[in-house]
């Protein structure tokens, strides 16, 4: 019966995927976007949206009738609640939790292959080369690594945003096609990512530079190098506010880079900043709050200090834990954009 009805209708599936994802709020250029990864020609992608928007006729009445109750408003997107955006997450990673882990797996799998195979090939020349060499190829392969883990995190975060986007659909991508997808946008997203950290540490890091290079240099001559300490103590306050504001502005970059391909890399920024005015920031604000509560918690509750969490120590289940808790924040960034974006295309 199915392929009889696609037979006559092969654009019944198209035609209800627009539907559902309209009913969200999802603008249509972000649906453009996703039958163009997937293949469709434009001819196609707007025969189905014609099909989807088609007014569908009124059953003439049998008898005559009372008049009938004014159609009900199209009613505008609701601004995200940092509580129901957590609510939509695990309900959407519950959805279609066997894809969303075995994606998470694959991403892992890979991240920890690159490790060992980039220790594999720079172990021999660092123990037995020259000084010079060991140190030139020490460099090599921390640039590596931090490209391999940037790569693979833009992956994981690829990957899984599709999946949690289309959580209410039945027809989502096979694996194959999410890992292809995801490893298509990983070096898009990763650029994307780079610039917004550029830009957000850029100003502090050369300040620290600075300042590390005056005081190791004469450190005698620390009050007559131009700038006084309470001077320097006020410019890295000031960079300090950068990074804060910066990084509420930039927070949706991976996304826009993910689900928007038509935006070029260097206008991420512009338009993570623009879907986060007017509310998006303060989420932002309440959830890096609500999970900062929820780490010193687990902190405690694991015996788990700063300095483990941020090299990755501690216990087997600490980390678990953490990296659970990394992958929901993101996961509830990507709702969050998705919410802005119905939101702030209504007029």
């Amino acid at each position: 019966m199915d392929t009889s009805e696609n037979q006559q209708d092969p654009y019944r599936e198209a035609v209800a995927y627009i539907r559902t994802h309209q009913s969200a709020g999802v603008s249509i250029d972000v649906i453009r976007q996703h039958f163009l990864q997937y293949g469709w020609s434009e001819d196609h992608i707007d025969q189905a949206i014609a099909q989807a928007n088609a007014p569908t006729p009124a059953p003439a009445p049998v008898q005559a009738q009372p008049s009938p109750a004014p159609a009900p408003e199209h009613q505008q997107p609701e601004k995200y609640r940092v509580f129901a955006a957590i609510r939509d997450t695990v309900s959407a990673i519950s959805h279609h939790w066997q894809r969303y882990f075995s994606l998470l797996l694959i991403g892992m799998t890979a991240y920890v292959g690159g490790f060992i195979l980039v220790g594999l090939l720079s172990l021999p020349a660092i123990t037995r080369g020259s000084g010079a060499i060991s140190i030139i190829v020490l460099i090599i392969a921390g640039i590596a690594l931090l490209a391999w883990q940037a790569l693979t995190s833009c992956f994981l975060l690829a990957a899984t945003s599709h999946v949690l986007a289309e959580a209410d659909v039945s027809t989502i991508p096979s694996l194959k096609q999410a890992i292809a997808q995801a490893a298509k946008q990983a070096p898009r997203t990763a650029l994307a990512y780079g610039l917004a950290n550029l830009i957000t540490f850029l100003p502090l890091v050369l300040t620290v530079f600075y300042i590390a290079y005056t005081v190791f240099a004469n450190p005698l001559s620390i009050a007559h190098n131009g700038f006084s300490p309470l001077v320097q103590f006020g410019i890295v306050i000031l960079d300090l506010i950068w990074v804060i504001v910066t990084s509420l502005r930039f927070i949706l970059v991976q996304q826009v880079a993910v689900f928007e391909p038509q935006v070029p890399i260097k206008h991420t920024l512009s338009r993570s900043y623009a879907l986060l005015r007017h509310g998006g920031q303060w989420f932002v604000v309440k959830l890096m709050l609500l999970v900062f509560v929820i780490v010193i918690i687990v902190a405690i509750a694991t015996s788990t200090t700063l300095q483990q969490i941020q090299g990755g120590g501690g216990s087997v289940f600490s980390t678990i834990i953490f990296g659970l808790i990394n992958f929901g924040l993101q996961g509830v960034l990507t709702l969050l954009y998705l919410n802005r974006v119905a939101v702030r295309t209504e007029p």
